[in-house]
């Protein structure tokens, strides 16, 4: 019997903790998200900044759309509205239909309880 690739990801504004459970092991990498110095801030070419700013956050979901791509079921979790906006670009992404993704939205949790959580969900 084929297992299933399984991934939790922890997702933020900044910052996107994947973790493979691999025989009841978590296995984890950061994937990073770095505004530039001027994204946010008010000036003369604000609309331009924000474009840019764009570009550099599609640039981090497309980084773990294709991790994701290589799982056959996915949770994205956290206490942000982020994990939302990459749980609907990955669910509109028609590369990833054979991929079971979740979202559940969560309190902030220490590491131990991120770890339970996802030894918990992959049960």
């Amino acid at each position: 019997m084929k297992k299933n690739k399984q991934l939790a990801i922890l997702v933020n504004d900044t910052n996107a903790l994947l973790m493979e459970l691999y025989n009841h092991m978590i296995v984890s990498r950061n994937i990073v998200f770095k505004p530039k110095e001027t994204d946010g801030k008010e000036g003369l070419f604000e609309q331009q900044e924000s474009h840019v700013k764009h570009k550099r956050k599609s640039s981090y979901y497309k980084e773990i759309g294709d991790i994701v791509s290589h799982y056959q079921e996915v949770v994205i979790f956290g206490p942000t509205e982020t994990k939302f906006e990459l749980f609907k670009l990955l669910e509109d992404n028609k590369h990833l239909n054979k991929v079971k993704i979740e979202c559940i939205d969560t309190n902030k949790m220490s590491e131990t309880q991120i770890h339970n959580f996802v030894l918990e969900y992959y049960k």
